[in-house]
């Protein structure tokens, strides 16, 4: 009731903010049939830029929050001639402005004109990296093409950071993937970058986004076809070497009149390989070293991943559009493993070794299915309906056999064997529905309610070789069962103020409702509770070159599942982690002030503060045996500033690059104390993009990131990326690319933590050398005279 009466009071309030504005809506057609994708631009009188946008699939677009006065409406498209329109808005009028272009003589139309997008835009709360077209895509995977975008950090586990903070949600095409840590890993490597056209760095996200993620977002959009008649392509690419990779996607698309049907195939399959190090010294209360853990740790794994996708949608009038779509996926993997563990007790001069030999396997299946519905009532109304389900599984099976020697590297006793089955099968469920208002006024309100559940049960026997017979371990034994539900309504308001000022405000209301049962132990849980979600954006053009933007937002991260079972999970010898049933989420709120001139130097500077913060917190008992549990210990301090330089240096030299400083504050409770704990880091992207002619493109990527803090406890080592390709174009069908990524092995992640009786430093590096030649034929239709509507196409969870 507080919310719906929040709502109302604010439309009233705007709505009288705002009466001195008007609205116009814009039709563009050519011998009756409407123009997509045509550039209308608003002047005022002498002809001064306002503001432009793209019409849609029906050749319309709207200009709101139009301040009263005399206003110029341009309409260009390429092969036509320019129209133009005078109109006037009164207080609070909406008008209605139809121009019709007509085509340019056959030797204008034939002209070729390539128009092209900076690579780097601004946007109202988020920042747009255009990657369509890129020279390295086709060779790459949307994990790896993350790990290039201007402060964004990610490996091969899933960890993501973006401006040196974790908690980042990922969507694809506007839709989360409700997949985190090495299921989301997988998922994005099974995933060719040259699907995608544009990935949004949303830093602000607005009310009708989930409020997860407390650091933001980053929203992956792949390509929209834009060919009628029957049209696809086929791919096929190879990375030789010891851990070789080959890959083959097959696309068929079929447009024509008021139908659309989709069907794609993928399927790669790949050798992998990851290094694994941890030096642990333990220390007595003064200081003093008083043992050590030093691992070593070596995988090699062998997977494939297939993927079927269907997607089709119908225009059952002008104002209904319905569709489906469908994708389905199958990732076998196989990995051996294997670990030596040199531990020392230097207090009574002992040295014990361990030899590890950890064989496993999973196989992993998705199937995702959408259902939409879209009608426009009117230009001014949409609604959009959405119902999701997923079915998600993930069958593993993992054998331990550990030998331990004593000094003289003699056996001590049996080798111990264990093994495990595990299995995790997911659900998920949601209904969304979204309405869109423009009200004469130019006043917009965006409305929204969803529901989703959430249904987990991970069930793992353990079983151990005990007098040549396998018996149950009930001691690791493990069956977790896990239920979610989150029901969410939001509604957001935007409109501009004279010719120089566009505001938006909203505000997200989500009720987490959430279950957890451990069998075994009988241990239960639940949770329950209501949070407010605000956001404000105040975007302010003083001229044609200049934007200034200051927006604020809240955000929550969310316990995820595995970290609420109360479970001790075995990691290595003297290792163990253990989940937290208590754990409570994390909020955020954060202002940032951006600032554009001519969309070629993009200034960002933030500051967020993050309450309750998650962190794991590593604890090592008398023994020397060290478990891992996460707790809400700290409070997060963060300011961010970054620069951004887009910059056509030649008409055949595309150059960007992105400076970035950042400072973090840490303080919380620490071995019964209150600890802070602060550091400075910078790092910078740069990227170069070359028309070499002929059909020749190169392009040369770099990045940099000094050392920083993880958390209260953890920092890390500088990290360094550094890739190029090559790419040849033979012709409208044919493309070959050729591509090196971090070819002079530079890319590591290293860390060092700390605690009271303790300090570790770790490193992981993986295979990232690769040489990858692909090659890539289109057939097929024409292009389109529309745009493709903005649809899922199964790319969703």
């Amino acid at each position: 009731m507080h919310l719906f009466t929040l709502i109302v009071f604010l439309v009233c309030f705007c709505n009288s903010l705002f009466a001195q504005t008007g609205s116009i809506f814009v039709s563009i057609a050519s011998n009756g049939k409407s123009i997509d994708a045509a550039t209308v631009s608003l002047l005022n009188a002498d002809s001064s830029w306002v503001r432009s946008d793209i019409t849609d699939e029906q050749g319309k677009v709207s200009f709101t929050g139009v301040a009263a006065g005399k206003y110029l409406v341009s309409a260009s498209f390429l092969g036509y001639k320019t129209g133009m329109q005078t109109v006037e808005i009164k207080e609070g009028q909406a008008f209605d402005c139809n121009i019709e272009l007509e085509k340019e003589s056959a030797s204008l139309a034939e002209v070729a004109v390539t128009a092209k997008k900076p690579f780097i835009e601004m946007s109202l709360g988020k920042t747009i990296v255009n990657v369509e077209g890129s020279t390295t895509t086709g060779a790459i995977n949307v994990l790896d093409l993350m790990s290039r975008l201007p402060g964004v950090i990610a490996d091969q586990n899933g960890n993501i950071t973006m401006r040196g903070k974790s908690g980042v949600l990922v969507l694809v095409n506007d839709k989360p993937t409700y997949l985190s840590g090495d299921d989301l890993a997988a998922y994005l490597r099974g995933t060719t970058a040259n699907e995608v056209s544009q990935i949004e760095l949303i830093t602000q996200p607005g009310a009708r986004y989930d409020a997860a993620g407390n650091t933001g977002i980053i929203n992956v959009k792949f390509r929209k076809n834009k060919k009628v008649g029957l049209n696809g392509n086929v791919s096929a690419g190879y990375q030789p070497g010891r851990y070789y990779r080959r890959d083959e996607s097959f696309l068929l698309n079929y447009r024509k009149n008021k139908l659309n049907l989709l069907l794609a195939v993928s399927d790669f399959e790949a050798i992998g390989h990851a290094d694994w190090k941890q030096d642990m010294y333990y220390m007595d209360g003064a200081g003093n070293v008083t043992g050590s853990n030093i691992n070593r740790s070596s995988a090699t794994e062998r997977f494939s991943h297939t993927t079927l996708r269907f997607a089709a949608d119908y225009d059952l009038s002008e104002q209904t559009t319905i569709g489906v779509s469908a994708r389905g996926a199958y990732h076998p993997n196989k990995m051996g493993a294997w670990l030596n563990a040199t531990y020392k007790d230097d207090v009574n001069g002992a040295t014990t070794y361990t030899n590890s030999d950890a064989p496993e396997g999973h196989i992993r299946k998705e199937l995702v299915v959408n259902v939409y519905a879209t009608h426009k009532f009117s230009k001014e109304h949409t609604l959009d309906v959405n119902v999701d389900a997923l079915s998600f599984s993930k069958n593993a099976d993992q054998d331990f056999i550990i030998s331990r020697y004593n000094e003289q590297m003699q056996p001590v006793g049996t080798p111990e064997r264990t093994n495990s089955m595990q299995k995790s099968p997911i659900s998920i469920y949601s209904f969304k529905i979204d309405d869109a208002c423009t009200f004469k006024n130019g006043l917009k309100l965006e409305t929204g309610i969803k529901m989703s559940q959430l249904t987990m049960d991970f069930d793992a026997s353990f079983h151990r070789y005990d007098n040549n017979e396998w018996i149950n371990d009930t001691g690791r034994t493990n069956h977790f069962l896990y239920k979610e539900h989150i029901n969410a309504a939001y509604a957001a308001l935007a409109s501009g103020f004279g010719k120089k000022w566009e505001t938006r405000i909203g505000l997200r209301a989500e009720q987490t409702s959430a279950s957890g049962l451990q069998y075994i132990h009988n241990d239960w849980f639940t949770k329950n509770y209501i949070s407010l979600f605000p956001t404000a954006y105040v975007n302010y053009k003083p001229d044609t070159n200049n934007q200034l933007e200051l927006n604020y937002g809240r955000r929550i991260n969310r316990p995820e599942y595995r970290q609420l079972n109360p479970f001790v999970y075995y990691s290595f010898q003297n290792m163990y982690s253990v989940g937290n049933p208590a754990l409570m989420p994390q909020y955020t709120n954060n202002v940032e002030l951006k600032h554009s001139y001519k969309n070629t130097v993009i200034t960002t500077i933030s500051w967020s503060n993050t309450t309750d913060v998650i962190q794991g917190f590593l604890t090592v008992d008398t023994n020397n045996v060290s478990t891992n549990k996460l707790r809400n210990i700290a409070s997060n301090n963060n300011v961010y500033l970054n620069i951004e330089l887009n910059k056509d240096i030649t008409k055949w030299w595309s150059f960007n690059i992105s400076g970035t400083t950042f400072y973090a504050y840490f303080e919380g409770i620490f071995n019964n104390a209150w600890k802070k704990s602060e550091w400075t880091g910078y790092s910078f992207n740069t990227s170069s993009r070359f028309d070499l002619g002929k059909g020749w493109r190169a392009e040369v990527y770099g990045s940099y990131t000094s050392s920083g803090r993880w958390s209260l406890t953890s920092t890390f080592k500088p990290v360094i990326g550094f890739d190029f390709g090559m790419s040849k174009k033979f012709n409208d069908h044919w493309t070959a690319r050729l591509f090196a990524q971090d070819p002079l092995y530079l890319f590591a992640l290293r860390a060092n933590d700390y605690g009271v009786n303790y300090r570790a430093e770790t490193s992981f590096r993986n295979a990232t050398r690769r040489f990858n030649f692909s090659l890539t034929y289109n057939f097929g239709g024409e292009q389109k005279d529309r745009r493709e509507r903005s649809m899922d196409e199964a790319r969703r969870l």
